[in-house]
């Protein structure tokens, strides 16, 4: 009985040292569990502070772009210009010319298209003209064809009255 005894006290006691130790060690684990937040907690607020240091720098960012807009937006803008005729557009096209020498060609094509009206008008003359005289000439040859018919009948005539009176 006491051998019994002593070994559930033995029993006993080292249910008490496990007991003890499972204490000590949920400590540790509780311990190792706490710096582990305050690690985490620590990054957390450095995080934090870096975020709000960056959210302030890029606020101070933004508060300057708008106050460079509003001093740009304050400056007036000169938005008319000076019309020059001799300068293109500059639209980029391909064939882009300034008003002056849009002027200049069209001037130069209307002198061009005078000149060839001016030719047609001499060549519809000329034509014209060899036409009238054309028929001129034939209306002369028509004339004397009539007259030298004219004159011949008349001769017969005569020819043939003469012969009626020298019949008679």
């Amino acid at each position: 009985m006491k051998e019994d005894r002593e070994k559930r006290v033995a029993v006993v006691e080292t249910i008490h040292e496990q007991k003890e130790n499972a204490a000590i060690e949920m400590e540790k684990v509780k311990i190792k569990n706490r710096e582990v937040r305050d690690e985490i907690n620590k990054e957390i607020t450095e995080m934090m502070q870096r975020k709000k240091m960056e959210d302030e720098i890029e606020q101070k960012k933004k508060e300057e772009l708008i106050r460079q807009i509003r001093e740009l937006e304050k400056i007036p803008i000169v938005r008319t210009k000076g019309f020059d005729p001799t300068e293109t557009g500059g639209h980029g096209l391909l064939e882009e010319m300034s008003v002056a020498e849009l002027r200049e060609r069209l001037e130069f094509n209307k002198r061009q298209r005078e000149i060839e009206t001016e030719e047609k008008r001499t060549e519809i003359l000329s034509e014209k003209e060899s036409f009238v005289s054309k028929m001129m000439d034939e209306s002369d040859k028509i004339q004397r064809d009539r007259e030298q018919r004219k004159r011949l009948n008349d001769e017969r005539r005569n020819l043939k009255r003469q012969q009626e009176e020298e019949l008679e």
